[in-house]
């Protein structure tokens, strides 16, 4: 009956303020003096929430406001009832909404200079403490970091608890949080410039998305990111086709290749069935060759089902692809085998540089809470151990599923072998019609037999 007294006050303050979607009002505790009832709406609109809610019980008669002098003084709100003994306590939650930049890599970066809790966090009460802290601290930290990002923390939840779980690992692999840290996204510090590398046609070779300095020694982080450790890996390489060609002739040999398919087979078949102009062919061969040539107007404008047909089949891109892939593959496997695994980077060890791949594990939600599991880490340093001994077995090999182009996938599929070991798992695909005048991307996975395999050292 109390708890119902409660929950039907807390309604009641919200329907006094105006403007506020106000969800899911509960109970979550109650004590001999206190009932807590929590309220969830959008991470930004709880603030002036709080300030709306306070404003209406100073001004009604029927309900007695109480100054919340904690730290949750602009998240939650209290007061008392006539004839109700207990004190009601509201603290407002968000609704794990995330807005469009991404705030990850910034707050790994910001976590993994901090002291950490044993205890992680079990209440939205504990997470918001961690995230004021990490703000505070971050401008005295964190180098080179966009200020939209620093906005973006309030609210995104989700990333925080990845953040953690991911700074958690990188800690341990740096034997202690750092001391200065480093988001390579828009540049790269003149104090760590030094580690960046081009090479395998890549100017970011050195994939950290972040550079942590403890002591002398500075530890480069690949980040990635995933809300379960049963979910799908992220993508370890995301580049169109051409990338992965050692040399020029193969590139010219490639585009030359995309561009006969693109006006001989898809701009052919739509103009027999009069999805494109009577000579649509001709004009597009004329000037295949050009800066903006026609075949991208035609195709650009093409129903997604009849290009996805077009990529079906032997005689689709992917079929012209797989037989590049399979005539060039001992130059093309070492390239993946490298983008994928960067172990040339073990040689900057001597230059008291380190490199991890991590991928954090959290989620947040509501009635959920945060939820921060055991990051994933593979270190440069194994990978390179592990690899060696497979490539003494054999160099890496690229097999060619030519049945997934074949049948209604619209994707070419493929697997890179080293030694007699299935490493990395490859897709090639399109991502939409926006992406069918330029190329179709690649992107890769380790495989499941990998993965066990590196943590046997």
């Amino acid at each position: 009956m109390e708890n119902q007294t409660a929950l039907q006050a807390a309604m009641t303050v919200a329907k006094g303020t105006t403007g506020f979607e106000v969800k899911d009002t509960l109970v979550k505790k109650e004590t001999g003096k206190s009932i807590t009832i929590t309220q969830v709406l959008p991470d930004n609109k709880r603030r002036p929430y709080v300030q709306a809610a306070n404003s209406f019980l100073t001004s009604s008669d029927d309900f007695e406001f109480m100054e919340v002098t904690s730290n949750r003084a602009t998240k939650d709100f209290k007061f008392k009832i006539k004839n109700f003994d207990k004190i009601i306590v509201v603290q407002t939650k968000p609704d794990g909404k995330r807005g469009r930049t991404d705030p990850n890599e910034l707050l790994t970066a910001g976590l993994a200079c901090m002291s950490l809790p044993r205890a992680m966090p079990d209440d939205i009460v504990e997470l918001d403490d961690m995230v004021d802290k990490v703000k505070e601290l971050i401008p005295s930290t964190v180098k080179d970091y966009d200020k939209n990002e620093f906005a973006a923390i309030d609210g995104d939840y989700t990333n925080f608890c990845q953040a953690l779980s991911a700074a958690i690992a990188i800690q341990k692999f740096c034997g202690g949080k750092g001391e200065k840290s480093y988001v390579t996204g828009r540049v790269w510090n003149k104090d760590i410039k030094k580690f960046k590398r081009n090479a395998y046609g890549m100017k970011d070779f050195n994939s950290s998305d972040i550079v942590i300095k403890r002591g002398k020694e500075f530890y480069g982080i690949s980040l990635k990111k995933k809300d379960r450790s049963t979910t799908a890996d992220p993508t370890l390489l995301n580049k169109a086709v051409s990338n992965l060609f050692a040399s020029k002739d193969l590139v010219d040999e490639y585009n030359e290749t995309l561009k006969d398919f693109m006006i001989n087979k898809v701009v052919k078949n739509a103009e027999a069935k009069g999805l494109v102009p009577t000579g649509s062919v001709r004009s597009a061969a004329a000037d295949r060759n050009a800066r903006r040539p026609k075949w991208k107007q035609l195709v650009s404008g093409l129903p997604n089902k009849f290009f996805n047909d077009q990529l079906k089949g032997p005689d689709s891109i992917f079929g012209r692809i797989a037989d590049m892939f399979e005539k060039e593959q001992d130059t093309i496997a070492n390239k993946i085998m490298q983008l994928v695994l960067k172990t040339d980077l073990q040689e900057l060890k001597d230059f008291n540089f380190h490199f991890a791949l991590v991928t954090g594990i959290g989620r947040y939600g509501p009635k959920l809470g945060p939820v921060i599991e055991k990051a994933e880490v593979v270190p440069v340093d194994t990978v390179s151990i592990k690899v060696h001994e497979l490539l003494e077995k054999g160099a890496p090999k690229i097999k060619v599923d030519k049945q997934s182009f074949t049948g209604n996938a619209a994707m070419l599929n493929m697997q890179l072998s080293i030694g007699n070991m299935p490493a990395i798992n490859i897709a090639m695909r399109y991502k939409g019609s926006a992406s069918w005048t330029s190329q179709p991307s690649v992107t890769a996975f380790l495989t499941r037999e990998f993965k066990t395999f590196l943590k046997d050292v």
